[in-house]
């Protein structure tokens, strides 16, 4: 995947299965031939280990959201809260606005619902 891409004139990521918050990831900017070398050497360390990596096109974020559910013990899920995460032009997280009226936005309902959906989801643990 990282030589079918870094062909293209495009950026790309490669993060760890759950990493989060710019940790465990790879962020490639089409450039020189010794950065793709060194995310050769960081992917092949992390799969090593077992480890499943995802492979994405790196698009630039026009706006981004946290949502955050709570799972009770018997697996049903509610939401607790939505906000809007602000960042500065490099994407690193800089804080939350949590101002009332914007997440009931219809911009946002997609991922709302993903979010449920997601969240009412057997965890492996349930499916043994």
């Amino acid at each position: 995947a990282i030589d079918e891409l870094s062909g293209q004139e495009i950026g790309f990521i490669v993060k760890a299965e759950f990493g989060q918050a710019g940790r465990e990831q790879f962020r490639h900017q089409v450039s020189s031939p010794a950065q793709l070398d060194d995310l050769r050497r960081w992917a092949e360390r992390r799969l090593t280990d077992d480890r499943i990596l995802v492979v994405e096109p790196w698009c630039d974020a026009i706006s981004e959201i946290g949502i955050q559910m709570k799972i009770s013990k018997d697996g049903e899920s509610q939401l607790v809260g939505v906000a809007l995460l602000e960042t500065d032009e490099t994407g690193t997280y800089r804080g939350s606005d949590f101002s009332p009226g914007w997440e009931h936005s219809l911009e946002w309902q997609p991922a709302r619902a993903f979010a449920r959906t997601a969240s009412s989801a057997p965890s492996r643990a349930q499916l043994g």
